[in-house]
């Protein structure tokens, strides 16, 4: 409910009529960003396709990736300390939000081929990545192993109880974890992750490098 048109102080609810003048005259490019993950829980399929034209209305411009990439690594610069920018298994380099912006960035900049429809599923975007020719089969492996892998650390994290998406260096903690997701030991899978984040963070580097 926080992301609606005026924000905190804004109607709960908007006519579709409503929503469409918000989206051709106020919306900023950060709800458009937004916006591009919404699914259908119930209702009509209208509404869906209303959310989406504001979300994909062209293609968005270099300057306006130049904007959403500043956009990125303020939130990496004010979030995630300098320490732990590789454990950090969400915001971190060469964490989910390398994969989700990687292909977000590609349906706003590509929307004729990139649009995602009725799934917002990573994994089926990366698919479009691929069969597009933004990523080669390699290059998507990488990234559907990577989501997988981060989704199965930050689950198992949250069944522990513990909330902060940081890879524990403490060795006790460290094991447990290892344990849970079948590694031999706390190292082992830090080490691992290592590797795996690094190859995410290349990635990701290269491929917004030539999104424009």
């Amino acid at each position: 409910l926080r992301l609606r048109p005026e924000g905190g102080k804004g109607l709960l609810v908007r006519t579709y009529d409503g929503f469409r003048a918000y989206s051709e005259n106020d919306m900023e490019l950060w709800e458009r960003f937004a916006l591009g993950e919404a699914r259908l829980i119930c209702g009509s399929s209208e509404a869906l396709e209303l959310v989406m034209l504001s979300a994909f209305p062209r293609a968005i411009s270099d300057d306006e990736i130049d904007e959403l990439l500043c956009m990125k690594k303020r939130i990496e610069n004010e979030r995630v300390d300098d320490a732990v920018r590789y454990r950090q298994i969400k915001l971190g380099y060469g964490g989910l939000n390398d994969i989700e912006w990687l292909t977000h960035l590609y349906e706003m900049r590509f929307p004729d081929r990139m649009i995602p429809g009725s799934s917002t599923r990573i994994a089926d975007r990366i698919g479009l990545m691929l069969s597009n020719g933004f990523l080669d089969q390699e290059q998507s492996r990488m990234l559907n192993a990577g989501l997988m892998r981060l989704q199965t650390l930050r689950n198992q994290m949250r069944l522990f109880g513990w909330t902060d998406d940081i890879l524990p260096d403490q060795q006790y903690r460290a094991n447990q974890l290892a344990l849970a997701v079948g590694e031999r030991s706390g190292k082992a899978l830090l080490d691992k992750h290592q590797v795996l984040a690094h190859g995410i963070r290349m990635l990701y580097e290269e491929k917004v490098a030539s999104v424009r």
